[in-house]
């Protein structure tokens, strides 16, 4: 504003004050501010004006006439009232309608930038438009008092991702509160030390706090000073994997689905293991995030681990099974053979059983040798019951003679 409008909206604003036949808003940029014409009627011709400059006038017709302003696109009148949209810091200024007179002050508050990597530097800046003489206070998403300059400098860690909030005083007294949001990637999470036993295996932890808000574009896990790659990110469409390509899937271990952190495992740990590990992320902006951890491997005593010495008889393994298995399964054959040997004993039992039954009941040849046959008791007649009289044995030839004669 020139010197003359600065005068002029000093004089306003205290005249508002101390006759309080006006209103002051105090709104931030985005807003919505709607300003009330009491003096006007529906049938009176209304006219609302901008710094003594014509916004929008409804003549006795109805036709409604703009200005070329730059808020022309953003204002409307409802009723008498006059409605602006989408406030912008030119908004403010002194609003008139006839007897009617209001002050708009239009605040603004914003991060650049909004998203920042851990211990990089944002920029924190509030402000509001009107000649009077404004404090600020800047308090920080642990709701910590951090500033009371218009800008502020921020060197962002993991306490500084949130909500800050800009609180503008006039006169000691309150008059409006601002929100930024500022976003921090990072930092990369891992452990300060790793120890291992020579022979065990090693993860490596590596994970953001949160999901981040910039993609990541690739990274690694690397050995100092060194620097040879362990294994390496790739972006496949909207996934972050890790490359396949020329790891030694021996030595190191890793997950194949979608990535909720970054560990990685090495198997078989050796002594000459021992050494700072570098995990890395890289982002699309060009920034990069990175932390280290010490591996340390002591010497084993006694035989290394996954050997049958360490491990229970019983789950030592024999041919690429445990013992147990292999007994078990020895158990089974022994029970199926001695059911089979069963079987074919009992059906060999039952097939010479048959064979001496129906020998025996196969009837004996006749014998007709009277030399053979048991004498048979006179009277008497063999498979007769006593008392019964047999049948009489043959008369000799002679006494057939004696007959005859």
């Amino acid at each position: 504003m020139s010197g003359s409008k600065s005068i002029l909206w000093i004089t306003f604003a205290a005249f508002c004050v101390t006759t309080g036949s006006c209103k002051v808003f105090y709104r931030k940029t985005g807003d919505t501010v709607k300003m009330d014409c009491a003096s006007g009627g529906p049938k009176n011709e209304v006219e609302w004006k901008m710094n003594n400059m014509l916004v929008l006038a409804l003549d006795k017709t109805g036709r409604t006439r703009k200005a070329g302003l730059g808020n022309s696109d953003r204002v409307r009148l409802e009723g008498n009232s006059l409605k602006i949209s989408a406030l912008q810091r030119t908004d403010s200024g002194e609003f008139t309608c006839k007897a009617d007179k209001h002050i708009l002050y239009v605040a603004s508050a914003n991060a650049n930038p909004s998203v920042v990597m851990h211990s990089g530097e944002t920029k924190l800046s509030c402000d509001i438009t009107g000649d009077f003489k404004a404090t600020f206070k800047w308090i920080t998403p642990n709701s910590t008092m951090y500033g009371t300059n218009k800008e502020v400098t921020v060197k962002a860690t993991s306490e500084h991702s949130g909500s800050w909030k800009c609180t503008i005083t006039n006169n000691k007294e309150d008059v409006i509160t601002l929100e930024v949001i500022v976003k921090v990637v990072g930092p990369l999470i891992t452990s300060e030390k790793v120890t291992v036993s020579e022979g065990d295996s090693a993860v490596l932890p590596c994970s953001l706090p949160n999901s981040s808000e910039l993609s990541i574009t690739g990274g690694s896990w690397a050995r100092n000073p060194s620097g040879v790659h362990l294994v390496t990110l790739m972006r496949i469409e909207s996934e972050v994997k890790w490359n396949k390509t020329k790891v030694n899937t021996d030595k190191v271990g890793f997950s194949d689905t979608k990535l909720s952190n970054f560990d990685v495992k090495l198997k078989k740990v050796k002594l000459d293991d021992a050494g700072v590990y570098v995990c890395s992320l890289m982002f699309d902006n060009g920034k990069s995030l990175s932390a280290s951890l010490m591996l340390m491997v002591s010497k084993r005593v006694g035989p290394p681990p996954g050997t049958d010495s360490n491990r229970p008889t019983m789950q030592r393994m024999w041919f690429g099974l445990p013992l147990w298995i292999w007994i078990l399964l020895l158990a089974i054959l022994f029970v199926v053979v001695l059911f089979i040997v069963a079987t074919i004993v009992f059906l060999c039992y039952k097939k010479k059983r048959m064979k001496r039954k129906m020998k025996n009941s196969k009837r004996q040849p006749k014998n007709f040798c009277m030399c053979d046959r048991t004498k048979k008791q006179p009277g008497k007649s063999p498979g007769k019951s006593p008392g019964k009289r047999g049948r009489p044995p043959p008369l000799p030839r002679h006494q057939y003679s004696s007959l005859n004669e």
